[in-house]
């Protein structure tokens, strides 16, 4: 049954490679690359790996090889299936040229497994290669990704600061990346970095590794505010950010790319929240980084994100969160339907449903509700935040309704028309719990079982919180099948 299974796997995998192939005079590249993603986020890990080397074997279209060479990386997260996805993803290269763009994804792809294989040094030159190189606007992405899902923090904190303040970088490359951003990430990274190293501090260990720079002579003073900040000595750190801003103030303030000034309350605003101890005060700097930044709305939203994100790593964070995307969301740039439509729709709707964890968090659940419906309405099924909006949705009329049945459509319809990777294992989960509660103890572990597998031995954030309580239900579901035998 196993090899029989097994088989008809392959011959799917096959029939979707030669009807990509086909229609590939008739698509674009996006339209392709759409497509393969799509049938690839319905099948269970393993289908999905096995698809993903099959293409990579049998397909000539350059854009799709490409995206599979990255979903096998994505995936392939025991150290079996990392070291069998590298021997594909090593052939790839050996046999491509040096300016398709399978070599080059298929290079990023080897370089994340080299990272989860603990071989950071070459995957850290790899990445480098691509940057200079200029192999794809997602190179960063992809670097990130590779280090946040191994916990490595601290390197990402230096070469985030690396990447916008260096001398080294031509303006081709700036450009290309679109670099020469604010810092605020360096920040995210750093706590981040404390909260899973307690031990490790920013200003010994971090500090040292970063450079002064020409184009940015401020960022080394704000860099080591940071630092500060991420080993818990907030008022010097403040201090600091003081004395730098009446640099910036005055006559004499130096000559830089960026227009560091406008950034300044916002990292106020992020090391207050880090904090806790004034929230009126880190709401009052986030106010002023609105009124600095006020001719570059999307902007604002995508920082705003970025620091939600990086406050997502423990529940004693996330419920500050809404102590500043209360500020966003009741401003004329979002308080209306209206205004909403005027923002770029995947980052409002963020913001949004970071608003709405941090109020469920804080047990406003009256409100966390109606920003819920808001996203439903608004962004379901076509962003990730609506997609988590509406799981949230059914296990509260599951929990606090008991419609188990409503409970399990809506979860259901999410993995059939928005099975994004960041909610699938939460919403088989959700799901695993149903069937839990209904004696459905065989379907509970199944799901378990394809929960565990797409998140792999050790994940982060939210997916650790995931695999623990992933693991748990598991463990009822035997239990109570052993009962039952």
């Amino acid at each position: 049954m196993k090899r029989l299974c097994l088989m008809s796997a392959v011959c799917l995998a096959m029939v979707s490679i030669f009807c990509l192939a086909a229609s590939s005079n008739d698509a674009t590249d996006a339209e392709r690359i759409d497509a393969f993603i799509k049938a690839s986020k319905k099948l269970p890990v393993q289908e999905r790996i096995q698809r993903a080397q099959e293409t990579i074997q049998n397909s000539d279209d350059d854009a799709i090889v490409s995206e599979a060479a990255r979903d096998l990386a994505r995936f392939a997260k025991t150290p079996e299936r990392a070291e069998e996805a590298l021997s594909y993803l090593e052939t790839l290269v050996r046999n491509g040229g040096s300016d398709s763009k399978a070599f080059r994804s298929g290079n990023m792809a080897r370089a994340r497994i080299l990272v989860r294989l603990g071989q950071t040094e070459i995957a850290l030159s790899i990445f480098r290669s691509a940057v200079l190189e200029q192999w794809s606007e997602n190179t960063y992405r992809e670097f990130f990704e590779s280090f946040e899902e191994n916990g490595q923090y601290g390197i990402m904190a230096v070469e985030e600061y690396y990447r916008q303040t260096t001398d080294e970088y031509s303006d081709e490359v700036r450009r290309f990346h679109k670099l020469d951003s604010d810092l605020l990430d360096v920040l995210c990274h750093l706590h981040a970095m404390r909260i899973n190293n307690p031990d490790r501090s920013a200003v010994q260990d971090i500090l040292p590794q970063l450079e002064e720079s020409k184009r940015r002579p401020l960022a080394i003073r704000i860099a080591k505010a940071f630092c500060l900040a991420g080993d818990e000595l907030y008022k010097e750190a403040l201090n600091d950010l003081v004395e730098v801003e009446s640099i910036l103030s005055s006559p004499s303030a130096p000559v830089s790319s960026h227009d560091e000034y406008k950034d300044i309350p916002l990292y106020r605003a992020a090391i207050l929240l880090f904090q806790g101890d004034d929230f009126e005060a880190a709401r009052d700097a986030y106010r002023e980084y609105m009124k600095r930044n006020e001719n570059d709305p999307d902007l604002v939203l995508f920082r705003t994100r970025n620091l939600a994100y990086g406050m997502d790593e423990e529940p004693s964070d996330i419920r500050k969160i809404a102590e500043i995307t209360q500020v966003l969301v009741n401003s004329d740039w979002m308080a209306t339907k209206e205004a909403r439509s005027q923002r770029t729709e995947h980052l409002a709707a963020s913001i949004i449903e970071q608003h709405r964890k941090s109020l469920a968090w804080c047990y406003e659940q009256e409100e966390a509700l109606r920003f819920g419906k808001l996203l439903m309405d608004e962004y379901y099924p076509q962003t990730l935040s609506g997609a988590n909006a509406a799981m949230n949705y059914a296990k509260h009329i599951a929990e606090k309704e008991g419609d188990f049945d409503g409970a399990e459509k809506i979860l259901i319809d999410i993995l059939e028309r928005a099975p994004y990777d960041g909610v699938t294992p939460h919403a088989k989960r959700c799901l695993a719990a149903l069937a839990l509660r209904s004696g459905e103890y065989q379907k509970c572990i199944k799901l378990t079982d394809e929960i565990l597998e797409q998140l792999g031995p050790s994940p982060q954030g939210s997916l650790a919180r995931c695999l623990k309580l992933t693991l748990r239900t598991r463990n009822k579901a035997l239990e109570a099948l052993e009962e039952v035998q």
